[in-house]
């Protein structure tokens, strides 16, 4: 499954609605799914804390 984030800044959220996006999707996610996020920004807002981030998302 893919999630696609997309549409205005989606970055505005901020990053713990990323990170609960990210525990959400695996607490409800069914064995052997695998899932991948997409985000679309351009990367105003983007600094290390997202960088840490990405590579677990």
């Amino acid at each position: 499954m893919t999630f696609a984030w997309q549409g205005g800044e989606p970055t505005l959220m901020g990053l713990d609605f990323f990170q609960r996006a990210v525990e959400l999707q695996q607490k409800y996610r069914r064995p052997g799914m695998r899932i991948h996020n997409a985000l679309q920004t351009n990367g105003t807002l983007l600094d290390d804390a997202w960088g840490a981030f990405f590579p677990r998302a």
